[in-house]
């Protein structure tokens, strides 16, 4: 294939200005009138002619268009800014919105899911952790009364085996006011008083309580604890005053809970014997309706 002078001529003079106008677009002028050049060339190697004439190039560069527009379709993609994504460029048919909304749908719905499973673990979780919670409470109410039940002891060692007739501040100072204080009471230690109840006498059933309460009420009108002056009169029998060394001691409630501050509902119970035992609300004497209904007669709470 054989190019005519002129032809050579008219393609140099338009690939100059490609260089140009890549220039001044801040391209490589170079390389963009070199890609220009291949392509060109390209065309007319495939117009099968075996003479280059000036009216082919002529043709070719129109088809190819202006020598700007020949730079601008040749110049690389500008490159990303550091921690930038490239943006893809704009189509026609609209398929790149499509796909920045479906990626953003899906980021949303990723994040809504992890969203609805640390929702579920905290709603399985936080109950379990509250039950552990009240469970060492629990615990620590028992250990409580275990103290109260070797302070009873020892008073009984000193008093003729007699027990104290009601809680006193000589009896309570034997020990740390939190003793008295069961863990789970929402006011803690600045409650009014001891969360345990303490009869002073052998109640072992709701025959005897309301015998006691009667008692209360008839000698007591302002419902403090009687003294151990002597047995009470109950359905079932006299109810003693308590003594260390009482028969059936094992049943017989020292300290009660005065409300159910536990989950589930209930209260620990410091036996004479010494042993303590967590009653749920309803099971068994002491830890009944019968039992708060009466204390609330004496108390008013």
């Amino acid at each position: 294939m054989q190019w005519d002078n002129d032809a050579t001529q008219l393609l140099r003079d338009y690939l100059a200005e490609v260089r140009n106008a890549a220039v001044a677009r801040g391209g490589d002028g170079d390389a963009v009138a070199n890609s220009v050049q291949q392509r060109l060339v390209a065309q007319v190697n495939q117009s099968g002619a075996a003479v280059v004439s000036v009216d082919l190039v002529r043709g070719i560069l129109a088809a190819a268009g202006s020598p700007d527009a020949a730079a601008v379709s040749m110049a690389p993609p500008p490159m990303p800014l550091a921690g930038h994504a490239p943006v893809p460029p704009a189509q026609k048919d609209g398929s790149s919105n499509k796909t920045c909304l479906i990626v953003g749908s899906v980021c949303l719905a990723a994040l809504l899911f992890i969203l609805a499973i640390v929702g579920i673990l905290a709603a399985i979780l936080l109950p379990a952790l509250a039950r552990t919670r009240e469970a060492a409470r629990r615990a620590s109410c028992q250990n409580n009364l275990k103290q109260a039940g070797l302070l009873f002891a020892m008073y009984a060692n000193e008093h003729q085996d007699q027990m104290p007739a009601s809680f006193s501040e000589d009896l309570m100072a034997g020990l740390d006011t939190e003793v008295f204080q069961c863990p789970s009471d929402p006011e803690g230690v600045e409650s009014s008083g001891p969360d345990y109840i303490y009869l002073g006498y052998a109640v072992q059933n709701a025959g005897d309580m309301e015998a006691l309460v009667n008692a209360y009420l008839a000698m007591n009108g302002d419902g403090e604890a009687l003294t151990a002056q002597g047995a009470i009169p109950g359905p079932h029998g006299n109810i003693v005053p308590l003594v260390w060394d009482l028969p059936n001691s094992a049943q017989i409630p020292l300290l009660v809970e005065w409300n159910g501050y536990h989950i589930p509902d209930g209260a620990n119970v410091l036996y004479l014997d010494g042993h303590v035992e967590y009653l749920r609300f309803g099971e068994k004497f002491p830890v009944t309706e019968e039992f708060f209904a009466a204390l609330e007669s004496v108390y008013g709470e």
